[in-house]
């Protein structure tokens, strides 16, 4: 392709010269293909793409609805979590993969709509789920037998092989919600989800939230023919905080049950992640930020505190969270200073620290439970780059220099390659560098 000089439209417009590039890639689970967001033809319009490792077949599985392609005809739900994301991509921006190589599922939610299949060659009988409209915190059961979701503030529970809705709770009014993250979580937490399925598929646990308590703020857009007014209840600094509590819903009885959480009424509600066995960790941050409580939820709703970490300034929120399938915890942590890798047992208390230096672990990639290794991004080499890096699960010692897996140098984004059978690291993993 011959060359050409840059102009001024060129580096005004999205995507960016060179950035149409595919994004939130994920192997399927059958391990065999690759799929991806990409646009047909340089616009921030995606669609959602299939790429066979074999034959090397590339085949468009979802293509964006028409009132998903503008700003303009975006719910306004759709245009705040863009907002809260920071996302410019419209049109198919988002999708699940669960189950086994054996029977995948596959979520695609565009526009409150939700498309899913549950077929052995899931990216090519993909349908739209009927009966749903505007609904949103969607999440695949991890047997990928079951779609929950939130539709007008209650939630809804579906199967992806045809069957009828079952709706669990039916208390949703103006300022109440179940299954979706309350305002600060999703802008200041980076909290997206409202529902969390139990390792077993069996349970739901998902967040309840009351914002009564707080006032309403009427925005007023002027930019049109006619203003039109928004209304949010808006948590001012020193004013009430939105009350979130937990609740689980069952597939083997009706309805919903609370969950034992402690809770006072102005604490966040900052992270929920499920164990690979049974139940849930739960972290609980105080307005203070100050502290991070952390529970373990069972699945017959009670609670257990397990450990706390606390900081005399405020607690950096990370996702770096990951439990083994033995019950033990991976952390990352700045009790050093530097953002290092820690491994609890499974009641919390504090069985070794992995990693040190003055560098910092930026994620977490994986684990590997067959190499016994943990595999993560850090500043190690510079904090203009990014690499990927492995450390031993059975360190003795904390490691300064881990094994450095990539090689050339650059911002690197990994994307790890999973047995779908066994929900393990095939390898390791595959590096993207990114300049």
């Amino acid at each position: 392709m011959p060359r050409r000089r840059l102009t001024l439209d060129d580096v005004a417009r999205r995507p960016e010269p060179g950035m149409d590039v595919p994004g939130s890639v994920a192997f399927a689970p059958d391990g065999r293909s690759i799929t991806y967001l990409q646009s047909r033809g340089n616009s921030l319009v995606r669609s959602l793409w299939s790429h066979d490792l074999a034959s090397g077949e590339r085949v468009e599985i979802a293509a964006p609805p028409p009132d998903t392609t503008s700003e303009e005809t975006l719910s306004r739900a759709d245009q705040l979590l863009r907002e809260r994301t920071g996302m410019i991509e419209l049109g198919v921006t988002s999708f699940l993969w669960a189950g086994g190589a054996q029977e995948p599922s596959l979520l695609v939610p565009i526009g409150g709509r939700l498309f899913v299949s549950g077929a052995r060659e899931a990216e090519r009988h993909i349908h739209e789920l009927a009966g749903v409209e505007g609904a949103g915190g969607a999440a695949l059961s991890p047997d990928g037998a079951f779609v929950s979701f939130s539709m007008g503030g209650d939630v809804h529970i579906a199967p992806v092989r045809g069957g009828p809705l079952q709706r669990i709770t039916d208390d949703a009014e103006e300022g109440v919600s179940n299954g979706l993250a309350d305002f600060t979580a999703a802008e200041e937490l980076d909290r997206f989800e409202g529902a969390w399925w139990s390792a077993s598929s069996h349970s739901l646990l998902f967040a309840h939230v009351d914002e009564r308590a707080i006032p309403t703020l009427t925005i007023t857009h002027r930019s049109g023919a006619d203003p039109s007014g928004e209304v949010h209840h808006y948590p001012f600094a020193g004013g009430p905080n939105a009350r979130v509590t937990l609740r689980m819903a069952s597939l083997d009885r009706p309805g919903w049950q609370g969950v034992d959480l402690p809770m006072e009424a102005d604490d966040y509600l900052a992270r929920v992640i499920p164990c690979p066995k049974e139940g849930w960790l739960a972290a609980v941050l105080p307005r203070d930020q100050r502290s991070l409580h952390w529970h373990r939820i069972a699945e017959d709703g009670s609670s257990r505190h397990l450990w706390t970490e606390d900081n005399d300034h405020w607690i950096n929120l990370d996702d770096d969270t990951r439990v083994l399938a033995d019950g033990r915890i991976l952390r990352s942590t700045e009790r050093s200073g530097y953002r290092h890798l820690e491994l609890r047992d499974a009641t919390g208390e504090l069985d070794r620290t992995l990693t040190q230096g003055d560098w910092v672990v930026t994620s977490v990639a994986g684990i590997s439970a067959r190499r016994g290794e943990v595999l993560f991004t850090a500043t190690r080499d510079g904090v203009l780059e990014r690499h990927l890096y492995a450390v031993p699960l059975d360190v003795a010692e904390p490691i300064a220099d881990p094994e450095r897996l990539t090689r050339e140098p650059g911002w690197h984004t990994v994307v790890p390659i999973r047995r779908a059978s066994a929900g393990s690291t095939r390898g390791r993993t595959l590096g993207m560098p990114r300049a």
